[in-house]
């Protein structure tokens, strides 16, 4: 097994031949033990990633248990790797592929495995895949760590929304913004809580400065639903009429005229801008349009 690690294995630059020698002496203990049926789990002091392409599976997964403890010197190599690992694992996240980002979380785990970025991700993983106590623990985990890591914050506050703690979910919300007081969906998140716990009169006061700061459609959607809850259905109706004369070029703001229109009793306003989301293809636009259609109650604009 040496001499076929030997000759597949090119020394990386930057490595002493020593080292080298003995990374190589290494990776064949691993395989070895791995072929044993014993995964290699004692401490191991490596260098370069390369030492783990000697000691990977054509599956990409790595011959040392769960329980290897894996040191690394302070080496360009690695730090390259973490970074490739994260942003994989990013992708993979995006597109739902829950398996491969695993593979690819616990590959980093045996590298860095207190990495805040490794953590966070972990968590995510774990919040998509509805895990929610686990994601509990690694996000408290990250904040009493690190905390400025402000990430941890929103995916917490998501969390705790999740399971019904709107208070918490405020106060982790709001240190969030703290640290990022433009963020247009932690703004968001934050009237989502405001308006599930009931606190409409602060909504509106966070709407009406929010909305003062930055334009958000979506913000403006929740600032006419709580004046139309709390009976302001004039002041409403001309926040409605500004947004008409915004007239933003969007499938997206159409299709959100057309709900706040609807909250409004504004009948032609809505199956107009109701159509144009369809025209221009928005999704949820062409599925409501089409049920009503199937229905007969659509009626002309």
């Amino acid at each position: 097994m040496s001499a076929t690690i030997n000759n597949i294995a090119q020394k990386p630059f930057g490595i002493s031949s020593r080292d080298w020698s003995i990374a190589l002496k290494k990776a064949e203990m691993v395989k070895t033990k791995y072929f044993e049926g014993k995964p290699y789990d004692t401490e191991l002091f490596i260098n370069s990633k390369e030492f783990f392409e000697l000691i990977k599976l054509p599956s990409g997964e790595l011959m040392v248990s769960h329980l290897a403890t894996l040191k690394f010197a302070k080496n360009s190599n690695i730090l390259k790797w973490e970074k490739s690992l994260e942003n994989k694992a990013k992708a993979y996240l995006a597109l739902k592929k829950y398996n491969e980002a695993e593979s690819i979380l616990n590959t980093w785990q045996l590298i860095r495995p207190n990495n805040p970025n490794f953590l966070i991700l972990k968590a995510l993983l774990q919040y998509d895949l509805h895990k929610n106590q686990n994601a509990w623990k690694t996000l408290c985990k990250i904040i009493n760590d690190n905390p400025q890591f402000d990430a941890a914050y929103f995916l917490r506050a998501s969390l705790l929304q999740r399971v019904g703690k709107q208070n918490q979910a405020l106060e982790d919300i709001n240190i969030y913004l703290g640290f990022n007081p433009s963020h247009q969906t932690a703004v968001l998140l934050k009237a989502s809580l405001l308006l599930n716990s009931g606190n409409l009169e602060m909504l509106e006061r966070f709407c009406t400065m929010e909305l003062i700061k930055n334009y958000n459609s979506k913000l403006e959607l929740v600032y006419i639903k709580v004046l139309n809850k709390t009976k302001r259905v004039k002041l409403a109706i001309e926040v409605f009429k500004s947004r008409i004369e915004r007239n933003l070029n969007s499938p997206q703001f159409y299709f959100e005229t057309a709900q706040a229109a609807k909250m409004l009793n504004q009948e032609q306003a809505y199956w107009k801008y109701l159509f144009w989301a369809k025209e221009n293809g928005y999704n949820k636009a062409i599925q409501l349009w089409n049920s009503l259609t199937q229905n007969n109650t659509l009626k002309a604009a």
